[in-house]
């Protein structure tokens, strides 16, 4: 298993992760702090950084960047203690986050409860677990809409909240895949991509990645 750690993450999280078994590979990452699969991303955060990044508007900024790049992001929220005072303005955040923009928040008690939580995300998402619980199953006795959004959900990274999201903004599936191989990537004079024209443009949550893997999978011929 092979985690990919931002070089400035603290020592004894990556020498716990190494002691379990993984291999870290640290590098200077420009967004997020562990990458744990090709779709997905993890921002580690002290309490104390949460509610200061909050304040300061950067905990948006990284979330938009990190959601442009990868289909699951994944915050980790580290001994968060929360007064009184501010319970409102945190509490209304992390439901901003999880709702709206479709971010997974999980608790950890300290850096080294984080990293065995790192450890057990990455071998769920880069090794065999089979569960027929959690298994996508078919669609019986559905309505119309049930059925549409089992449909969609069938295209790459996209749960029941993006189906719905899709739905609700352009109406049926056809509409949908229409879309998605209309859209352009627009890119930088250097070639790389900075986002997308078209229908799905004006839908928060889809970016580059999603019209990249979809397109793929809608047009490529294997």
């Amino acid at each position: 298993m092979e985690i990919v750690v931002d070089s400035r993450e603290p020592q004894i999280v990556i020498e716990e992760l190494q002691k379990l078994g993984v291999n870290v590979k640290k590098q200077v990452l420009s967004i997020g702090d562990y990458i744990i699969g090709s779709d997905h991303i993890i921002e580690r955060k002290s309490g104390s950084d949460f509610v200061q990044s909050l304040y300061d508007t950067r905990l948006f900024d990284q979330v938009h960047r990190m959601i442009e790049e990868y289909d699951n992001v994944i915050i980790i929220l580290e001994g968060l203690e929360v007064d009184s005072e501010i319970r409102k303005n945190i509490f209304g955040a992390l439901a901003y986050l999880v709702i709206r923009r479709g971010i997974t928040i999980l608790p950890s008690t300290d850096k080294i409860s984080t990293a065995h939580l790192i450890e057990r995300l990455a071998s769920w998402i880069q090794e065999e677990h089979v569960d027929p619980i959690l298994m996508r199953g078919g669609p019986k006795r559905l309505t119309l809409r049930e059925k549409q959004e089992y449909f969609v959900q069938g295209l790459v990274g996209v749960g029941l909240k993006t189906a719905k999201l899709l739905l609700d903004n352009l109406g049926t599936p056809n509409k949908i895949t229409n879309a998605i191989t209309d859209s352009t990537i627009l890119r930088t004079r250097t070639g790389n991509p900075k986002g997308i024209s078209g229908e799905l443009a004006e839908i928060k949550g889809i970016g580059v990645k999603f019209v990249e893997r979809n397109k793929e999978l809608l047009t490529k011929i294997h």
